[in-house]
């Protein structure tokens, strides 16, 4: 599933003609985000360290009912705990794009399983035994 995000706007998009609108304290870019179905979930969680749990709620936005009112949102940006999540990523990434960054990575994770999927398809046409064989009789 892909949604609608609105990423501060920069002189790249404004070459580009990008489609923008105004968003919180300035101009944004519309950009694709995508999100990460159920089947990618499952794939993850096949991937990596069976110690390692995927929880699908660090990988998925928040739901449409749990957006917030402009005060509860007002709020959340002065709250500590905003401000001290947001310092902890500036101590390491750079502020230019952040909003950007973050969510293209969940469209490249995306991706990537969709190439992952692709390959290992490929791999198993290649190892199954009908395969082997037919290709045989075709070389020889």
């Amino acid at each position: 599933m892909s949604f609608i995000v609105g990423v501060p706007a920069n002189s790249s998009d404004r070459l580009t003609e990008r489609f923008m609108r105004d968003g919180y304290g300035g101009l944004e870019a519309l950009s694709f985000a995508e999100t990460l179905s159920d089947e990618d979930i499952q794939d993850l969680s096949e991937m990596v360290n069976p110690r390692l749990s995927i929880r699908p709620n660090f990988l998925l936005p928040k739901s449409i009912d749990a957006t917030a009112t402009a005060p509860e949102f007002r709020g959340l940006l002065n709250s500590m705990g905003a401000k001290r999540e947001l310092a902890s990523l500036l101590q390491h990434y750079p502020i230019e794009g952040q909003a950007r960054k973050v969510f293209k990575m969940s469209t490249l994770l995306k991706q990537t399983l969709v190439q992952l999927r692709e390959a290992k398809r490929q791999l198993q046409l290649v190892t199954a035994p009908n395969y082997s064989r037919s290709f045989r009789r075709s070389v020889l």
